[in-house]
């Protein structure tokens, strides 16, 4: 990551530009989070990676990345099936299914529709982890937010499934410290990063 920063930020000064690099999910925050005072929790659910970050008045305060997301869940599935990758993504990307659901005529979709719940499940638990050891998170006393985006989160039923994960983890040890407004998808998730970058640019 910090080569690719330097070496692009690099390219960027050579044109005459001032770079600032942002994170995707710091992106989507500026993208989707006007109305609520760009105050809140936003997902980039990538191919490779799931970037978060959590704002608060504008100002990035907490950013984390698991390494889990639609190459995970393709992967999974295509074991568990004895299948290629590829032919699990076709299937995945020109089928119907909703995460959850089993379908009883077709093995690999229903590989891959348990394996969103695993991969949701696994980003809930790991933001739960990070915000409960955070410190010095700001007071919130407003309910905030939580938007998703990126191509894998475009699958049918994926913001509901995430909030069923959040009802059954967010307890105990594992208590957000601070409630939440909604789950809700990006209004262009596949757009939200370039939209973001560009509102940036001109703060």
């Amino acid at each position: 990551m910090g080569y690719h920063n330097d070496a692009i930020s690099n390219d960027i000064r050579s044109l005459g530009y001032n770079p600032s690099p942002i994170s995707e999910a710091e992106a989507i925050c500026y993208s989707e989070l006007e109305a609520d005072d760009y105050t809140g929790i936003c997902f980039s659910f990538g191919a490779g990676m799931v970037n978060t970050c959590l704002m608060s008045a504008g100002e990035g305060i907490l950013r984390w990345s698991t390494t889990r997301s639609g190459d995970w869940v393709d992967r999974m599935s295509a074991a568990a099936t004895a299948q290629e990758d590829t032919v699990v993504q076709q299937e995945k990307e020109h089928s119907s299914f909703t995460i959850g659901e089993e379908v009883p005529s077709n093995p690999i979709l229903s590989a891959v529709s348990l394996y969103y719940v695993r991969l949701i499940d696994y980003t809930v638990q790991h933001m739960l982890a990070q915000l409960v050891k955070a410190d010095s998170l700001p007071k919130f006393t407003a309910p905030l937010p939580i938007v998703l985006a990126g191509g894998t989160s475009l699958a049918k039923g994926f913001a509901e499934q995430f909030k069923k994960s959040l009802e059954n983890y967010n307890k105990g040890d594992l208590a957000l410290p601070f409630q939440v407004k909604e789950v809700r998808p990006a209004s262009n998730p596949m757009r939200a990063v370039a939209r973001g970058c560009l509102l940036a640019s001109q703060l």
